[in-house]
């Protein structure tokens, strides 16, 4: 494809569902270039071939689907995975539109959704949960339940001290790493709860009874 060819070819994407602003931005400078005369390089040619292939009629096509497919297929784990970059501060405004209810473009879904983070995030959501409803806990040895807020200090002392009861298991995940699964712990001794998750937790010791 010559540049001319790429010239026209870009100048018929602007306005298309699939473009996206960077993308109708960097076409518009490449037009631009070519106009007064430049010749495009390699790399400026290979992205504005990406960028076609990203417009094409084939992608029209699939994104006129893609609002159907994502509340059928996506919805339930994107909300998961824009739970848990919001925290981390990847994909923000992704995140914000998922949990306004907004369909995300999908090539910037399919992004966010496909990395080994995100991986991790939905292979721990979806793993059965370690421990069970009613299952007295205490705290590993190096386990991170330090109080982030001052209202959680007394109930997070207690937990350290004697352990306590898992009440509820927490649909969200927070981290990528193993054991990221998150709990809903009521200390004994307190009124108040706070999550804990899996990888800071272990059973209580059973107290044996004297003979």
């Amino acid at each position: 494809m010559t540049d001319q060819q790429i010239y026209e070819e870009l100048g018929k994407i602007e306005g298309l569902p699939t473009c996206s602003k960077w993308a109708t931005g960097y076409a518009d400078s490449i037009r631009v270039q070519i106009k007064k005369g430049r010749t495009l390089s390699p790399k400026q040619k290979e992205c504005c071939f990406k960028i076609l292939e990203e417009n094409s009629p084939q992608a029209q096509e699939a994104l006129a689907t893609w609002a159907e497919e994502f509340e059928r297929e996506h919805k339930a784990q994107a909300i998961v995975l824009a739970h848990y970059y919001r925290r981390s501060g990847y994909y923000v405004q992704l995140c914000y539109d998922i949990l306004d209810g907004k369909v995300p473009r999908r090539s910037s879904y399919l992004k966010m959704s496909h990395n080994k983070y995100a991986k991790k995030v939905l292979a721990e959501t979806e793993r059965k949960p370690r421990f069970e409803m009613g299952d007295h806990v205490i705290p590993k040895k190096n386990a991170d339940i330090r109080h982030r807020e001052p209202s959680e200090y007394q109930t997070r002392r207690l937990f350290w001290g004697r352990g306590g009861v898992i009440v509820g298991l927490d649909s969200l995940i927070f981290s990528s790493a193993k054991g990221a699964k998150r709990y809903v712990v009521l200390p004994f001794g307190a009124t108040q709860t706070f999550t804990v998750e899996e990888r800071h937790l272990k059973r209580k010791p059973k107290i044996k009874e004297k003979r």
